[in-house]
Formats: structure tokens, sequence, C-alpha cells
């Protein structure tokens, strides 16, 4: 018998054509961004943020949009999108002015400093950082070393969004240490110290390189015939976009058992 991940498929997609409601994107609306930085999601909040500034680049309040992508950056510490972000927002509006409760010391003192470049230079630093180049594969016979791994943490969502096939909670393991059991329409957040790490969803594993202080997105799904588990790698925009669209949540406290990819452990029972 199929397990229960793969089970029942031909009735989820029955299912699924009584719920497109369901997961529609729901309003997008400033207000609604803020108040999810407010409760503790800033992947959400800057998702909104960013559709915000694709259907109104004009907008009057363009410079607390950016302001907030400064803060959301900063709480998932990405701090060179935070600095351009925070500049952005200060070529919008050289005079704002931002506080507590939502901007704290560390936050305001990035606004502050930047307060100081002239507008040649804020300019230079509204530059959304650059990706940079694909490190050059090593050969075949050849395998990292330790000395190759840095200590440094990255991070990696893996998130599931909301599916016409599978079911359950299928099981994510990091360097074969159960992490979580993962809700559909549901996502985790892994720290992980540079290198190469396993990810698995199910049955399916994944290796991935991971540079220090780079944030990563695994697109976790249920596909084909038979069904079967599938997970890839996708770009931060493709990722953050489904997610707000799909009205996906982190993953239920209960049904995660670590944030942090760590030498493998005894499994959950």
């Amino acid at each position: 018998m199929p397990p229960r991940f793969l089970r029942n498929s031909t009735l989820a997609v029955v299912c699924a054509l009584a719920i497109p409601a369901a997961i529609a994107a729901r309003q997008v609306s400033f207000d609604t961004a803020v108040a999810d930085l407010r409760a503790g999601d800033p992947l959400r909040g800057l998702a909104s943020l960013n559709e915000l500034l694709k259907q109104s680049p004009q907008s009057p309040q363009l410079a607390m949009i950016h302001a907030y992508r400064a803060l959301a950056y900063a709480r998932m510490e990405q701090r060179d999108r935070a600095r351009a972000a925070a500049a952005q927002a200060l070529q919008a509006d050289p005079k704002l002015t931002l506080g507590p409760p939502d901007f704290t010391p560390d936050v305001i003192s990035l606004f502050e400093g930047l307060r100081t470049y002239t507008p040649a230079d804020l300019a230079v630093a509204a530059e959304p950082p650059k990706p940079p180049p694909p490190a050059p594969k090593p050969p075949a016979a050849s395998a990292p070393t330790t000395a190759a791994v840095s200590s440094a943490a990255a991070e990696v969502y893996v998130y599931w969004p909301p599916q016409v096939r599978g079911g359950g909670r299928p099981k994510v393991y990091c360097d074969g240490a159960r992490v979580a059991d993962l809700n559909d329409q549901h996502y985790i957040k892994l720290r992980a110290p540079a290198g190469t790490h396993n990810l698995k969803f199910h049955n399916k594993e994944m290796p991935i390189g991971l540079d220090a202080g780079k944030t990563y997105y695994l697109r976790a799904s249920a596909e084909g015939f038979p069904v079967h588990a599938v997970l890839r790698q996708v770009d931060e925009n493709e990722a953050t976009t489904e997610m707000k669209e799909k009205n996906i949540e982190l993953n239920d406290p209960k049904k995660t058992y670590s944030t942090e990819c760590a030498a493998p452990r005894s499994k959950k029972k």
C-alpha cells in the first residue's frame, strides 16, 4: 500500500476543484504588510511590500514601504539588502523619521548612517546587491574538505504550497536529522553552516551547497503519476511571491523539532 503522503490523490483532485477561493491571494495593503512584520513573519510582510511596489511604484507611501522592506530584511539578517532598501527610503524622503516600537535602535542606526551620504553616494547604496558569480565546480574526483566549510550560517526556507495530490505531514530531514513534519501550505526556516548539506522531503533527497550569509528557498511538491515527492530550489522572487499568493504560513511549532541543520541525531518517533 502506498504511504499516506501519496494516498487518495484522486479524491484530492476532486476536492481541489472546490477550494480555489480558499487559497486565493489576500488583498495586499501596506497595513497588512506591517501587521505581518509585527506578527513576526518578515518573509510574508516583505512579499506584500514588494507586491505593493510592483502595483504602485509612485505610491505616496513609497518611503515607508522601502523603510519597512529594510526592517524585514534586517529581521531576516540580510544586511546588504536592508541597507539598499533603507537608501531607497531616504531617496524617496530625505526627512523620513522612524522610531519605536517597529524600528529598533540597530535599524534606526542603519538609516542615520546613510543620512550623511551625498545624493550620488546614496544612489549607489540604493542599488540592490548583486548575486555573487557561480562558484566553479570542483573536479569530479574531488570532495569538499573541512577547511573549505565556513562556520557562518546560511538560511534555508522549505515550503510546501497547497497540493492537489498527496497529503499527511511528510517528514523533512537535514543531514539525516528529522527537523519537521511539514503541513501543506506551510514552511519551515532552517539555519545551517556554510558548506554542502543534504535536505530530504518525504523520500526525495537533495544535496545543496550553502554560502555563508545567503538565503535559499526550496519548494516541496507532489507530482506525476504515480505521485512522487519533488524538491527543487527556486529564486527569492518566485518563492516569496508564491508564498504570499498562496497564504503559506509558518509550520506548527509542535511539528517543528529543530531550526538548525546540525550533526545527525536520533530520529523522532
